[in-house]
C-alpha cells in the first residue's frame, strides 16, 4: 500500500452515546487531511485510489482535485494561511494550491529525496521536511532548498516531531529528546529536553512545546517544554490542549486542559471504540478549530476500514461546555462511616442513580432516586425544594473563589461561598482531573458557624452527599458521620468509572460488623413480618438499609416501623435518638 502521511489517525470505531453531543460522522471513509478557512474539507484516498479530494458539504460528496496515481510516496499539509502542500515523489517536488485546490502550482526546485516523514510550514514561503535523518528546508517558496544531516539520528531513524516558528527556531523530536537549532545555523543542534518515548509535539502561542509522552503519567516542565503523559494531543489557537483517553476496552472520552496539559478534564459524551481494533487514539485540530478523529471498523471481510468523525463544536465552544450533571444512567456511590456503635471498616455505602426524566414547573428534570429533581442551565444546577415548591441553586460550576449563592433547604436559607478553586484527580490510572470548588455554607441571617463545608466537583456534585437536606438542619447535619466521601461515579454506557476515591470499591461492605453492646436499644420481633418496635430510646430518625447499603425507608419521630412492603432479608436500622446519639440494630424480615 502506498505510504501516505495523514495528520488524523484515531484507531477505534466511534458511535455517540447519550450525553452532550459533540461528535458527528463525516459520511465517508476517506482520510481527512485538513480544513480550509472557507470550511472546505480535504480528504485522501490513500486506502482506495490515491486521489486528493475536496468536499464543500461536510464530506457528503467529494470531488477529485489532485491525482496521485503514479506516486509511490506522498505527504499532505495545510498551513495556517490555508496553502495546501503536496509532496510528489514522482518529481520530488512540492505542489501547492492557494485557492483550495482549484488550481495548482509547482515549486521551481525539488529535493533529492523520494520519501517524506514530516512536513511543517510557518508561512507560504517556508517549508521544512524530514526524510529519515535528513532535514531539508526552503525559505523562499522552493527557489532554494538546503539539507543537513541530523547528528542525533542514525541512518535508519527519522524524526517523530517537527516544528518551527517565525523567529527562525526549528525543533526536531525523536524518542530520546527534543533538539533545537536556528535557520541561521542548522548545523548546531542542542538538546532542549530529554524524552523517554515521545509520540507527538505541538507549539503554543507563547513558543512553548507541548509533548505527548506515553512512558509516564506525570506532568513535567523543563526548559520551555511541557511533557504530558498522553498518547496524542491537539492544541487550539487559544492554547487549549485536547486529548483522547481510552477508558477500558470499549469507550473513549475527550479531555481538555487549560494549563499546558497538567490537568485534563473530561467533556462531552463517550465515543465507542471498537474493542478489537488497533489500540491507539489520535486527534487533529484543523484550521476551523474543530477536532477530527479517525476510527477503524472491522468488516467481515477481515479488513479494517477507516471512518472519520468531527466535533460539532469548535475548541472554544467545547471548553465552555460543562459536563452535564446527572445525565441519564449516572450513578454515585458514597462511603458511609459511623462514629458510634459501628467500628472500622465502614459497614455500608449509599448509592444514588438517575431513575428518569420528569417535567417540574416547566423544567425538564433528571430524577434521582425517584424523589429528587434537578436540572442544569448555563452550568448552574437547580434543585427542587419540595417544602417551598420551588427550585433553588444547588451548584454553580461557574463560580470562582469569593463568589456565593443562596440555597433554600426546607424552610432554611443558606449562603454558600466558594473559598477556593482547584483540581482533583478523579481516577489516577487514567489521570482524569476535575475542577472543584471548596465551599462553606452559613445561615443567611449572618450566622458565623458553618452549617457544612466541603468540595463541589464539576459535573459530579458535593463530595459528602448530593443534596443539602442531608447536610443541614433538615437532615440532621453531616456531623452524624453518614456521608464520609464519594467513592465512585459512573455514567451509563461507560465500562470504567470516571471517578474513584479512597481504598474501597464502590460496593464494599465488610463481612462482619461490630455492634455497640452497651446500647440500651431493643428491636423486636425478629424476624418480623409486618412491623418492628424500638424500645429503650426515643427515636428522632430511623433509616433502614438493605444488604446493598441502600436506604429503603426513613421514619421520623416514631418507635414503630412498618416492614410490610420490604422484601425478605436482613436489614440494618440506623437510629438517631432525640439526644443526637447514634444506634444500630439488625432486623430480619420474613413473610
Amino acid at each position: 500500500m502506498k505510504k501516505l502521511f495523514i495528520f488524523l489517525l484515531c484507531l477505534g470505531w466511534f458511535g455517540v452515546l447519550e450525553a452532550q453531543n459533540i461528535w458527528t460522522d463525516l459520511l465517508n471513509p476517506y482520510g481527512l487531511i485538513g480544513v480550509a478557512a472557507n470550511d472546505d474539507r480535504f480528504y485522501s484516498g490513500a486506502y482506495y485510489d490515491e486521489t486528493l479530494y475536496r468536499s464543500r458539504d461536510f464530506g457528503e460528496t467529494l470531488e477529485p482535485i489532485y491525482d496521485q496515481s503514479n506516486v509511490e510516496s506522498s505527504e499532505f499539509l495545510i498551513n495556517k494561511q490555508g496553502r495546501i502542500f503536496v509532496f510528489n515523489d514522482h518529481t520530488n517536488k512540492i505542489w501547492y494550491s492557494d485557492d483550495n485546490g482549484d488550481t495548482w502550482n509547482v515549486q521551481p526546485n525539488g529535493i533529492a529525496r523520494n520519501y517524506v516523514d514530516r512536513m511543517y510550514s510557518v508561512s507560504n514561503d517556508s517549508l521544512f521536511i524530514c526524510s529519515n535523518n535528513i532535514l531539508a528546508w526552503t525559505l523562499d517558496g522552493g527557489g532554494t532548498w538546503n539539507e543537513t544531516t541530523l547528528p542525533f539520528l542514525d541512518d535508519d531513524q527519522t524524526c517523530i516531531g517537527l516544528l518551527a516558528d517565525r523567529a527562525g527556531n526549528v525543533y526536531v523530536g525523536n524518542t530520546t529528546g527534543i533538539y533545537s537549532a536556528t535557520t541561521y545555523d542548522m548545523t548546531q543542534w542542542e538538546l532542549k529536553a530529554e524524552s523517554e518515548y515521545m509520540r507527538q509535539m505541538e507549539l503554543d502561542n507563547e513558543g512553548n512545546i507541548i509533548v505527548a509522552e506515553t512512558n509516564f503519567h506525570n506532568f513535567i516542565y523543563h526548559n520551555g517544554v511541557y511533557f504530558t503523559g498522553r498518547y496524542t494531543i491537539a492544541v487550539s489557537d487559544d492554547d487549549v490542549v485536547f486529548t483522547i483517553q481510552r477508558l477500558g476496552q470499549a469507550h473513549n472520552i475527550l479531555l481538555y486542559s487549560t494549563d499546558h496539559g497538567e490537568h485534563f478534564i473530561p467533556v462531552g459524551e463517550y465515543i465507542y471504540s471498537w474493542a478489537s481494533g488497533p489500540q491507539r487514539e489520535e486527534l487533529y485540530m484543523c484550521n476551523d478549530q474543530r477536532l477530527y478523529t479517525m476510527g477503524w471498523y472491522y468488516f467481515q471481510s477481515y479488513e479494517w476500514i477507516p471512518l472519520y468523525y468531527r466535533s460539532t463544536l469548535r475548541a472554544d465552544e467545547i471548553v465552555n461546555q460543562s459536563r452535564q450533571f446527572a445525565p441519564q444512567g449516572a450513578e454515585w456511590y458514597f462511603h458511609v462511616l459511623s462514629d458510634g456503635p459501628i467500628t472500622e471498616p465502614p459497614f455500608y455505602y449509599v448509592r444514588y442513580s438517575v431513575t428518569g426524566v420528569e417535567e417540574v414547573h416547566g423544567h425538564t428534570c433528571s430524577v434521582v432516586n425517584d424523589d429528587q429533581y434537578v436540572y442544569q442551565e448555563n452550568n448552574v444546577v437547580y434543585w427542587y425544594n419540595q417544602t417551598k415548591d420551588a427550585f433553588t441553586v444547588l451548584y454553580d460550576f461557574n463560580a470562582e473563589a469569593g463568589d456565593s449563592w443562596y440555597c433554600d433547604v426546607a424552610e432554611c436559607t443558606y449562603l454558600v461561598t466558594v473559598d477556593s478553586v482547584g483540581y482533583i484527580v478523579g481516577d489516577s490510572y487514567f489521570d482524569i482531573s476535575y475542577r472543584r470548588q471548596h465551599v462553606t455554607a452559613y445561615e443567611s441571617d449572618g450566622g458565623t458557624d458553618p452549617i457544612f463545608e466541603g468540595w463541589i466537583i464539576d459535573g459530579i456534585g458535593y463530595d459528602k452527599g448530593l443534596f443539602p437536606d442531608e447536610l443541614t438542619c433538615y437532615g440532621g447535619g453531616n456531623d452524624s458521620g453518614e456521608f464520609c466521601y464519594i467513592r465512585c461515579y459512573y455514567e451509563e454506557g461507560n465500562t470504567t468509572m470516571l471517578y474513584h476515591y479512597g481504598e474501597y470499591s464502590c460496593t464494599f461492605i465488610p463481612d462482619a460488623v461490630s455492634e455497640n453492646t452497651e446500647s440500651p436499644i431493643k428491636v423486636y420481633p425478629t424476624p418480623a413480618k409486618d412491623r418492628v418496635v424500638i424500645e429503650g430510646i426515643d427515636p428522632a430518625k430511623v433509616q433502614v438499609y438493605n444488604g446493598l447499603g441502600q436506604v429503603v425507608k426513613t421514619v421520623r419521630d416514631a418507635n414503630e416501623i412498618s416492614v410490610a412492603g420490604l422484601a425478605e432479608g436482613v436489614y440494618l436500622l440506623r437510629i438517631t435518638d432525640t439526644e443526637g446519639k447514634k444506634h444500630v440494630a439488625r432486623v430480619a424480615v420474613k413473610k
